[in-house]
């Protein structure tokens, strides 16, 4: 049992991104800039709860069917049979399972805090955990508007003489990297961007029950795959290399990306050999 609340739990303490712009600039002597402004947002919390749904109670009403005017009534089909789903029979069976799904809940807001320190389910934490990215190079403006969604605008500079990662969350250990800057030992820069093409989704929506069942613009909004939509654009002083992006310039390359993008952006760029890499 614990084994399956942590996978839960794991697959749950996952940041996607949203809508979004993203530019990585690189030079030939190893400097380069990042920026990303957009949407940063919370799966599964970002969807449509927003506070720890265990905080709820259990009404029969739930169990229910009703008018366009609220008032209960007994559906039924053009045999004249009634809807078995909407009988007062049917309360104590659904009952049992709110109750089961919100004990599941329950285990999985714990497992998260346990591994996070804080909880990204709850909206007062994930306002402190906006204030606190703050305080944060690069993290120029964080604002975090509920449902998940964090809007972000990020900004650095630095050196390939180390590695770069975007984001880092403060307690946030297991995630899928928007982008990597990765420096290796014969001076070429690798350059991936997993996490701005939803690498992650795949794991999520596996257990989950948040798959849109219709184009209805509501049912999409729950579903995470319609949650992402940015371009990301590399740019250099020097050539690109790169099998799965669009050129605009030998020195630039781009990407449009939604949640049904298969590839992962990726390019290398080779430094001029004038820098040491950092020893590690």
């Amino acid at each position: 049992m614990a084994l399956v609340i942590a996978a839960t739990a794991l697959s749950s303490c996952l940041y996607l991104p949203g809508r979004y712009e993203s530019l990585l600039r690189i030079s030939r002597n190893g400097q380069f800039e990042f920026q990303y402004s957009g949407q940063i947002r919370f799966a599964p919390a970002g969807v449509g709860k927003g506070n720890a749904s265990g905080d709820e109670t259990w009404s029969d009403m739930m169990a229910y069917c009703y008018d366009e005017k609220g008032q209960l009534q007994t559906v039924r089909d053009k045999a004249g049979r009634i809807d078995p789903s909407c009988t007062p029979e049917k309360v104590s069976e659904r009952k049992l399972e709110w109750e089961r799904k919100h004990q599941e809940q329950r285990e999985e807001e714990a497992m998260a805090v346990n591994l996070l320190g804080f909880n990204p389910f709850n909206d007062a934490d994930n306002h402190a955990i906006a204030e606190k990215l703050m305080r944060y190079d690069g993290w120029k403006q964080v604002r975090y508007r509920g449902r998940g969604i964090f809007d972000v605008e990020y900004h650095i500079t630095g050196k390939t003489d180390r590695d770069f990662i975007f984001p880092t969350i403060p307690g946030v250990q297991i995630s899928y990297p928007f982008v990597s800057v990765r420096r290796r030992t014969d001076n070429e820069v690798e350059i991936k961007a997993p996490g701005l093409a939803g690498s992650g989704l795949p794991i999520l929506l596996r257990n989950s029950d948040i798959i849109a069942q219709s184009d209805d613009p509501e049912s999409k909004a729950s579903d995470p795959r319609y949650w992402i939509a940015g371009t990301f654009v590399i740019e250099g002083d020097k050539r690109f290399e790169s099998e799965n992006g669009e050129a605009a310039g030998l020195n630039r390359i781009q990407w449009q990306i939604d949640g049904t993008t298969a590839m992962v952006p990726e390019a290398e760029f080779l430094l001029d050999d004038i820098i040491p890499t950092t020893a590690r």
